[in-house]
């Protein structure tokens, strides 16, 4: 199944370990711009791209746009082992960001418990 343009955004987000306003703070980018895309949908465009990609050289703007490739451009250093390293290091951070956020769910459900 193919992600789209907003999943693609979030999962990046959360390989850097951070938040929406966060990463706008960092590529110098108006508050919400990432978060209408989250939220709502829309795409960026070539220059708000371009700050990210500026601030985050590793970010495949191939795959940010189109889902094409990998997430994170492989360094050629020649050690392929590099590269399984940064997919694995992608895997553990992405799990990490998931279970957080079930603990996070977990604990809104506990107070919204009647």
């Amino acid at each position: 199944m193919k992600t789209t343009f907003a999943e693609r955004l979030q999962i990046f987000i959360n390989y850097l370990e951070t938040n929406p306003r966060q990463l706008e703070i960092e590529c110098d980018l108006g508050n919400g711009t990432l978060s209408k895309v989250i939220n709502k949908g829309t795409e960026l465009g070539v220059a708000t791209i371009n700050k990210i990609k500026k601030r985050h050289p590793e970010l495949n703007s191939n795959w940010l746009m189109d889902g094409e490739g990998e997430m994170l451009i492989k360094k050629t250093t020649g050690d392929e082992s590099g590269s399984k390293n940064i997919a694995e290091e992608f895997k553990d951070k992405y799990i990490r960001s998931l279970e957080d956020q079930v603990e996070i769910l977990k604990e809104l459900l506990k107070k919204n418990k009647p």
